[in-house]
């Protein structure tokens, strides 16, 4: 039996050292693409999560300020939800509501951005305000039940509705909803 010494039997052969290398290649590649493909991934969840949150903000703010809405004491104003009649994927709402002591008209509407606004119009003296609420609409939808049937097209002067239901879509594919109640009997009178 022939020995060889150790000096000679040490290290790797070529072949070898190149079989390692592209096995060693092709996992560090794999690893990266892993990596890569659950980063965009997340951005992307990430940035659906955010557009979902603008969108409960904004059907937040669209209830909690109907849930304030009252009859002003002249009968100046009502409480109106309507769909748009060139654009049926939309609604316009309004009331009347007091902000800062003061009396306002304030309208919920989709503009020709497709953005919502709201606009804020005193009934006595000045300071109108619109203010856009939420971008990249697809759908603002807005019901009023009264007497436990919800209507998409609901005016009255004499009382708001008993709750508003308010749907909101988004061009990115999100979208909320929301209902609330509106306390009844609520009359707006200005401050003299």
């Amino acid at each position: 039996m022939t020995r060889f010494p150790l000096s000679s039997r040490a290290g790797f052969t070529l072949v070898e050292v190149i079989v390692g290398g592209a096995i060693a290649s092709v996992l560090i590649i794999t690893v990266l693409l892993l990596f890569r493909s659950t980063s965009t991934s997340l951005t992307f969840q990430q940035s659906r999560a955010g557009v979902n949150e603008a969108a409960e903000v904004a059907v937040g703010v669209t209830l909690q300020s109907a849930r304030s809405a009252g009859m002003f004491a002249s009968n100046d104003c009502s409480f109106v939800c309507s769909p748009e009649p060139r654009r049926e994927e939309y609604a316009n709402l309004s009331f009347c509501s007091l902000l800062g002591g003061r009396p306002y008209f304030i309208e919920f509407r989709v503009n020709d951005d497709e953005e919502l606004e709201q606009v804020s119009l005193p009934l006595t003296g000045t300071g109108a305000a619109t203010n856009v609420i939420l971008q990249g609409l697809s759908g603002f939808r807005v019901e009023a039940n009264d007497l436990g049937e919800w209507q998409a097209d609901y005016g009255s002067l004499q009382s708001p509705p008993e709750a508003i239901r308010v749907d909101i879509d988004l061009a990115e594919g999100g979208k909320s909803s929301g209902m609330s109640w509106i306390p009844s009997g609520r009359v707006i009178k200005p401050r003299r």
